[in-house]
């Protein structure tokens, strides 16, 4: 019954946005967005390689944090202990290697 439904909605959702949908192009159809405003510049600002290497970063310790969290509530006192030092010990060696790399040195 649910799937019928949600296909039913899905089909008048598709009829709805084909109703309002503009038959033509506007101009500002191929043009940069920027808050609504007119761009000051024409050509875009290129991404630092730099920020994206932080982001990578970031997110695979927070990920490696996130994943072992939930093992606490499996584990004894003195496992858990020994884990704990154990992951601290491996994220700081792979922070280390990542300082020693260089990705983590601000570059202009």
């Amino acid at each position: 019954m649910w799937m019928l439904v949600s296909s039913v909605l899905i089909i008048m959702l598709m009829m709805f946005s084909s109703m309002f949908m503009e038959d033509e192009l506007s101009i500002n159809s191929d043009t940069q967005f920027e808050c609504g405003m007119e761009s000051m510049h024409p050509n875009t600002v290129p991404m630092y390689m730099h920020f994206f290497m932080v982001a990578i970063l970031f997110l695979v310790f927070d990920m490696e944090f996130a994943i072992s969290l939930p093992l606490i509530n499996i584990m004894s006192l003195i496992t858990q202990y020994m884990f704990w030092w154990l992951f601290i010990v491996i994220l700081m060696l792979g922070l280390a290697i990542e300082i020693l790399y260089g990705s983590t040195n601000w570059k202009e």
